[in-house]
């Protein structure tokens, strides 16, 4: 429906523009939540695809989707990965390629501490899953040499 006539001016009522209106309002949300990518796209455009339920973002170049969330059926929202901490010049990468988990830094040392209080006890813990066990491998900086912190199966083991 045109609001305004191609060859003479024709006015429409009130109900008529606010019923087009919904309408093409929710043709922009239908399209932005679908199972596959919109084909007419722009730079940094949101789409949720339904078939993954991911929320995504087109890249400033508009040749891609960058992945941000994954949303289950319970409501809860999971960043995708690769994610990446910038502050100044360091950057810290939290990686997963299905098979192991890695965080990457450009500088500094990892710490894990759970508060910035006083007489707190903080763990890391390195587990193994099933019959697997926890081990912990230091390296030198040349990855020639390392030391290996491993649990044994059980005591007086070798």
């Amino acid at each position: 429906m045109s609001l305004v006539g191609a060859s003479s001016a024709t006015y429409v009522s009130g109900l008529q523009v606010r019923t087009k209106y919904n309408a093409d309002l929710l043709n922009i949300v239908q399209k932005f939540k679908q199972a596959t990518a919109p084909t007419d796209t722009e730079p940094l455009m949101w789409w949720f695809d339904t078939a993954g339920s991911i929320l995504k973002l087109r890249n400033e170049a508009d040749d891609a989707w960058i992945s941000l969330f994954y949303i289950d059926g319970s409501n809860n929202l999971y960043l995708v990965g690769p994610f990446r901490v910038i502050e100044n010049s360091d950057t810290i990468t939290l990686t997963h390629d299905g098979a192991d988990a890695k965080i990457t830094m450009s500088a500094g040392k990892l710490t894990v501490q759970t508060d910035e209080g006083t007489n707190t006890v903080t763990t890391l813990a390195v587990m193994g899953k099933g019959t697997g066990k926890g081990e912990v491998e230091i390296w030198d900086q040349s990855a020639a040499n390392k030391v290996l912190l491993s649990v044994a199966d059980a005591i007086g083991a070798d």
